[in-house]
């Protein structure tokens, strides 16, 4: 059975700068663009048919896991398969078992307790396997366990991995740096910067691969989004008191043959699960092409919603 690596720690991280031959990317502050977006050529071996199988297989395996609806018997035994898959390698896999440790009974979901450990074995396993939502809950997860350094490691990860696009510069992500580095001294600064880099370096090929790999569907069934921006400001959807200022979320969202969204399942919401109130309606909100050929009567994929205050932004 295939092992897991722990990547949590900021100390682990640093010590993986400290013994890397290969040169680090160029060392530039928080405030300025990290890198460049994923390369969407990035080479990717073609699925085979029985790889197609087995993924599709997973896929129904996840859907019931997360879903509440299901008989608690059904969702055990779903569990069970995600839980092979994770330890056989698969990043999909490795994120939902890494969500359901980081949440415990607090997940819509609870099939599994509350485990920060293996949480933080789980989604770093998932990150480097082309997960960017993982790397954001890893950041989240060293906040929680007041890891600053190693938060501030993992948010410009993602930042690096997200493009750094206009809504990364003003929304979730800018709000996740800025809680991750507000404790840090200027040189725990400039050794997570480090320590991001060395990431960068040791990871970035096969992230990009993992991420670049496309997903095959049904013939007919293809999942195209179409509208509305996934991303939005504050002042476009309102919130309650105690909802956070800045959030990111996400779901396996079930489309029917009119391209319109008729199941919304969470899988992870970040920094808590008040954020799902707000982006469970964005997805239900949102369209996709529609497909009225297609065999089945819902098309699914994973979706990630998040929005921000634009309170915090990066120069560029």
């Amino acid at each position: 059975m295939h092992k897991l690596a722990r990547r949590s720690t900021a100390s682990a991280l640093l010590a993986l700068a400290a013994a890397l031959a290969a040169p680090l990317c160029a060392a530039v502050p928080p405030a300025t663009r990290v890198g460049p977006a994923l390369d969407a050529t990035a080479a990717a071996t073609p699925a085979s048919s029985s790889a197609i199988a087995a993924q599709r297989r997973l896929d129904r395996q996840i859907r019931v896991a997360l879903d509440p609806a299901q008989p608690l018997a059904a969702r055990q035994t779903a569990l069970t398969g995600v839980k092979q898959a994770a330890q056989g390698g698969n990043g999909e896999a490795q994120f939902v078992v890494g969500s359901l440790y980081m949440w415990g009974p607090e997940h819509p979901a609870a099939l599994l307790p509350r485990d920060l450990d293996k949480a933080q074995t789980y989604l770093s396993n998932a990150a480097v396997h082309g997960w960017l939502q993982a790397m954001a809950a890893m950041a989240e997860v060293s906040l929680i366990e007041k890891q600053p350094e190693a938060a501030q490691v993992w948010a410009l990860v993602d930042y690096y991995f997200s493009g750094a696009d206009h809504y990364a510069a003003k929304g979730y992500l800018a709000d996740l740096i800025h809680r991750s580095e507000r404790s840090l001294t200027a040189g725990q600064r400039r050794q997570a910067l480090a320590a991001a880099n060395a990431f960068i370096a040791r990871y970035q090929a096969d992230i990009r691969i993992a991420h670049a790999k496309d997903r095959q569907s049904l013939p007919g069934c293809d999942l195209h989004y179409l509208y509305p921006r996934r991303r939005r400001h504050l002042a476009g959807i309102g919130l309650v008191s105690d909802t956070p200022r800045s959030g990111d979320a996400m779901f396996l969202v079930g489309v029917d043959r009119t391209g319109k969204v008729a199941r919304v399942i969470p899988i992870n919401s970040f920094p808590s699960w008040r954020v799902f109130r707000i982006t469970r309606q964005m997805a239900r909100d949102t369209r996709f092409n529609p497909a009225p050929a297609c065999s089945t009567a819902l098309r699914w994929g994973a979706m990630p919603f998040d929005y921000g205050s634009g309170e915090y932004e990066f120069n560029r």
